[in-house]
């Protein structure tokens, strides 16, 4: 599995020249990502009520700074990590009825930070200054599916990942006896497939941004790939 992960993860993530070997701009959708799959591992160790770490003041100023980190890294991670932070509180508090350590509400407090700080600094707006492609003139309906043209990218980038999962997600789970959602290897396949495109959709506003901003959402695509080999 290992082995398999190590592969995938040169030849199957979105334009590896540039999001793994070259350190320039294309380093804010590669290394930050690491903040973010590790927040995904506490997220899951804390759910099967294994928590990685305890709970102190030392704790919480460290996830606030982590869920910092995590907002400000990019347009598409740092609304996921919202978006993924908030679902699990509505879980566990809801569904679970269990109560939530204190460093969690100072993480989702970062996170929530870092997004305002990234979508209204100054760095947005510089960007935005050298806009070739006018993204300010369209509507806002018309800059909320800007993107799905380009879908097709991040399918190719992916090495067709996106489509065998889907293909296989599908066939596995239309069984009549349920096997498959009883399983916590095809719900987490599930899950991460799902997260895969949702940090894709993310990308809808964006008129063209190339393929490096696809790198977590292949990641996740690989993920899920390799946890439904393995169901």
């Amino acid at each position: 599995v290992f082995l398999l992960l190590a592969i995938l993860s040169i030849f199957a993530v979105a334009a590896p020249d540039s999001t793994i070997f070259w350190l320039g701009g294309a380093v804010n959708y590669s290394w930050t990502f690491l903040f973010f799959i590790w927040y995904m591992c506490v997220l899951r160790a804390m759910f099967e009520g294994q928590p990685l770490f305890g709970d102190n003041m030392k704790i919480r100023i460290l996830t606030l700074l982590w869920g910092l980190f995590c907002g400000m890294s990019n347009e598409n991670n740092g609304p996921m990590v919202l978006l993924l932070t908030f679902c699990f509180y509505v879980f566990i508090r809801f569904v679970k009825k269990e109560s939530l350590p204190l460093w969690f509400y100072f993480f989702f407090g970062g996170a929530f930070a870092g997004v305002i700080i990234m979508l209204f600094g100054p760095g947005l707006h510089a960007r935005m200054k050298y806009d070739a492609v006018g993204f300010g003139i369209p509507a806002l309906k018309e800059k909320m599916f800007f993107h799905i043209n380009h879908m097709h990218n991040f399918i190719k980038a992916n090495l067709l990942l996106p489509a065998v999962n889907f293909v296989a997600l599908l066939i596995l789970g239309i069984d009549w006896d349920k096997k498959a959602f009883k399983n916590k290897d095809y719900l987490l396949s599930l899950l991460c497939y799902i997260i895969s495109w949702t940090l894709i959709a993310v990308l809808f506003v964006a008129p063209d941004t190339g393929w490096r901003p696809f790198y977590s959402g292949s990641l996740f695509s690989i993920v899920s790939f390799v946890l439904m080999l393995k169901y």
